[in-house]
């Protein structure tokens, strides 16, 4: 019988991994409740992929929110050194071959007036899980 590959979630296993590795509110989508109840958090999206079969290249926008330009910096710095660890490294259940930056974080207006983003892009290449 031939053993199914399944394709992790990534955007779930960045969320836990990055929550963890800088101890601040992680999510995927954001509201105004999210920036009225944290000064600084990260927005990780999935928003694309390609695959080799044995490997597959998923990319990761990333995006820094805070209340000030300052602050938004030193978390983008932290949030780039979070994620060099990871090249090669794990992020729970994930073995991560290599992160490449494709789009490196720059600013970018946020919806509401009040809060500072950077945003960057990410392809990380990973293997499937087996089971």
């Amino acid at each position: 019988m031939t053993q199914q590959l399944r394709w992790p979630n990534i955007e779930a296993a960045l969320v836990a991994y990055f929550s963890a590795a800088l101890a601040i509110p992680v999510f995927t989508t954001t509201g105004t409740e999210t920036a009225s109840t944290h000064d600084r958090f990260l927005k990780i999206e999935r928003s694309g992929t390609s695959s080799l079969w044995i490997s597959k290249h998923m990319d990761i926008s990333i995006s820094v929110i805070t209340h000030d330009r300052s602050s938004m910096w030193d978390l983008v710095a932290d949030t780039e050194s979070t994620l060099e660890s990871l090249n090669p490294g794990q992020a729970g259940p994930i073995y991560i071959d290599e992160v490449e930056e494709i789009f490196g974080f720059a600013y970018d207006p946020a919806d509401d007036p009040a809060l500072r983003q950077a945003s960057a892009i990410f392809s990380l290449t990973l293997r499937p899980n087996q089971g």
